[in-house]
């Protein structure tokens, strides 16, 4: 895994469990947010948290799918720039 692959994973993992905990526990400061303000007043607040939840699984997905696709790094091999 390369250290890009392992920042995006992490960032999806700690984005996702923010939305699912501000879904699951109906955090009032989370929805004040203006993004989510607008949601929750268009659509309502319930679902507003269904759609939090759903958005948090698919990130939570994308993580686990870039942790277990991605091909381990390969050692850096020094005086091997431009060979084969």
């Amino acid at each position: 895994m390369t250290p890009q692959d392992l920042f995006v994973a992490t960032v999806a993992v700690g984005v996702a469990l923010f939305l699912l905990g501000s879904a699951v526990l109906d955090w009032e400061w989370a929805y004040q947010l203006e993004k989510a303000d607008k949601i929750a007043s268009r659509w309502g607040r319930p679902a507003a948290r269904i759609f939090y939840a759903v958005v948090g699984l698919v990130l939570l997905a994308l993580a686990w799918t870039i942790a277990n696709t991605s091909k381990p790094s390969e050692p850096l091999r020094v005086g091997a720039v431009g060979r084969p």
